[in-house]
């Protein structure tokens, strides 16, 4: 059994996904993180504002959850700016000149 799955997995074709064909029209690359890992999830952070936001002045009722929410997201576009370069900054103290290799070699 485990050697016919050993040749399933060898003849299977890699997956294909409609947003990196995109991209790749139009000359860019997508890097998938690793899921769940806080260190590239820059969204995570960004969430993470905005719940404490909220907490600062409890929604009374769901409409008002999903408006502040809205509020609180509308908000925080200068945040998206320092946790990018945060995130920018952590790639490079991890990666440093490889993140660059790994990319050069993507575009060819």
């Amino acid at each position: 059994m485990d050697k016919l799955l050993q040749l399933v997995d060898f003849y299977r074709p890699a997956p294909s996904y409609k947003a990196v064909a995109i991209d790749a029209t139009y000359g860019h690359a997508v890097f998938y993180t690793p899921p769940y890992h806080p260190t590239f999830q820059s969204i995570g952070l960004i969430w993470g504002t905005v719940k404490n936001r909220i907490a600062m002045a409890p929604a009374k009722n769901g409409k008002d959850v999903a408006a502040k929410v809205v509020e609180e997201l509308e908000e925080c576009s200068e945040d998206w700016m320092k946790v990018y370069r945060h995130m920018q900054e952590r790639r490079t103290r991890l990666l440093g000149h490889r993140s660059l290799e790994l990319y050069s070699r993507i575009k060819g």
